[in-house]
């Protein structure tokens, strides 16, 4: 509220508290958040059609017994948190979010789906195999 009120009196020489502007945005049908990570790479088309295929693996493993195995790599990043900000009311507050490069750990992690397992293999890199970990 702080920078807002500063940036409204640099924009229109407007000098107003921060409790006015807090009133003057829930009038306008804002309201105060915690933000969510929108991924900047993101496909919504993509995502739709994985999941239509995925709830077709799930009802294969689940009504015929066929085995279900998902491999992926995974980070954990340093990134930014999401923090709070005003927002349209009845909407969700996104931010944006880019990978930062290589400050990350990376693994290997496997879950079978039938036996509720998972086993996660570390690696230092995620384009590397690396024989000796994965015991």
């Amino acid at each position: 509220m702080k920078r807002l009120a500063a940036w409204i009196d640099k924009q229109f020489n407007l000098k107003c508290c921060r409790e006015s502007i807090r009133k003057t945005l829930k009038n306008l049908g804002f309201s105060w958040k915690k933000a969510r990570k929108l991924l900047n790479k993101a496909n919504s088309k993509k995502r739709r059609e994985f999941l239509e295929k995925l709830k077709g693996l799930l009802d294969d493993a689940l009504h015929n017994g066929h085995l279900l195995i998902f491999i992926d790599e995974a980070h954990i990043h340093l990134d930014s948190d999401e923090g709070y900000g005003w927002s349209v009311k009845g909407e969700r507050f996104w931010v944006s979010s880019n990978s930062p490069g290589r400050a990350k750990v990376s693994f290997y992690g496997i879950y079978v789906y039938n036996y509720a397992k998972v086993k996660i293999f570390p690696y230092l890199k995620a384009d590397q195999f690396n024989p000796h970990s994965a015991g």
